[in-house]
């Protein structure tokens, strides 16, 4: 109990973090969240974080515990318009920031994949509507892309791509340019995301990739080092079984 409570708090204190930098994840920092609401800017990141699966309205009643001024769904659409995606993945980053979990002879343990979530059909989204042929339906769909601690049991990053914008690999260039403490943590990755079969980029995420340790941990054959002259960091990539 004493753990769970530790953890909660770690979230209220992070939901706050990131509140107190609000002007950076909405729209429009001049008119956005600048009145005082019962759906305020911290409220509708403690909203969207309980949703379950029942419809709005009724999730709304049961945040504000059937309090006769309950904001409508309406008003929750208006607000939630107002923030910037990157706001959620501002808090996951936060939030797992706190977290100081065991290591494996000092370094971080961090698998890498993706998967494909299939989302309500919509033709107009160009971006995620995919077809095979004429004469035949199409469908959309998002590549959700996470990076997670397997030592600790803890997602640490995560990108969202509609399903025709770049894959796997570039979702992983994004999360490598946010990874902290890149010198002390392995990579372990699928074949999809072999670095050896990236095609070279005005800025190759090779270039986060080094090897500035001497010694390496016994972790089985390494794919590849590479050097980088930026800094001096390490990431080893071992191939996922």
């Amino acid at each position: 109990m004493k753990h769970i409570a530790q953890m909660k708090a770690n979230l209220e204190k992070a939901i706050w973090q990131v509140s107190d930098q609000k002007e950076q994840w909405v729209l429009n920092s001049k008119t956005d969240f600048t009145r005082r609401k019962k759906l305020d800017f911290p409220a509708m990141l403690h909203f969207l974080l309980q949703i379950e699966g029942s419809t709005i309205r009724n999730e709304l009643t049961n945040y504000f515990r059937c309090r006769p001024d309950c904001p409508s769904p309406s008003a929750f659409y208006q607000q939630r318009l107002k923030i910037r995606p990157e706001d959620l993945s501002m808090l996951l980053r936060t939030f797992t920031a706190s977290y100081k979990g065991a290591r494996r002879k000092g370094f971080r343990l961090l698998a890498v994949d993706g998967s494909t979530v299939y989302t309500p059909r919509n033709e107009k989204d160009a971006s995620s509507y995919l077809f095979n042929g004429a004469g035949k339906k199409g469908w959309n769909c998002v590549h959700i892309n996470a990076l997670y601690d397997l030592v600790n049991g803890l997602y640490v990053d995560a990108a969202i791509y509609p399903g025709k914008k770049p894959g796997e690999q570039a979702a992983l260039a994004s999360m490598l340019d946010r990874l902290e403490e890149p010198e002390h943590s392995i990579l372990i990755m699928t074949a999809a995301m072999n670095p050896t079969r990236w095609p070279p980029a005005s800025r190759p995420v090779t270039s986060r990739l080094s090897s500035g340790s001497k010694s390496l941990p016994a972790t089985g054959a390494f794919l590849q080092r590479q050097t980088c002259r930026s800094r001096k960091s390490s990431i080893f990539l071992s191939p996922a079984g």
